[in-house]
């Protein structure tokens, strides 16, 4: 079982309204609570609270995802463009209009 931190989520919708990229976004989450082992389930879970993903839309974090930061077999600009363009379309509360700006 998994616990949903709403700090994390709260987080990640602020980056996005930001026009943080994807990839930006996963680091600092990984370094702002020091999550230094593999925990790309983690992130898939706050993935999906913020912005209502489902798996097959943030499939690509366990691609991009592997200790350390970032090393995985996708790079930093095919996880943004995957995640990217789910979020340009997702509906969360508080999205502005500045959000995911970058392609």
């Amino acid at each position: 079982m998994h616990v949903i931190q709403q700090e994390i989520v709260t987080n990640l919708r602020d980056m996005a309204n930001c026009g943080m990229a994807p990839s930006q976004m996963l680091r600092e989450v990984l370094q702002r609570y020091n999550l230094e082992e593999p925990r790309s389930a983690f992130l898939v879970w706050h993935w999906y609270e913020a912005f209502g993903l489902d798996a097959t839309h943030v499939h690509s974090i366990f691609g991009w995802y592997a200790f350390p930061l970032g090393t995985g077999e996708l790079s930093d600009a095919q996880v943004d463009y995957f995640l990217g363009r789910h979020l340009k379309n997702a509906d969360w509360p508080g999205k502005t209009s500045q959000a995911v700006a970058h392609e």
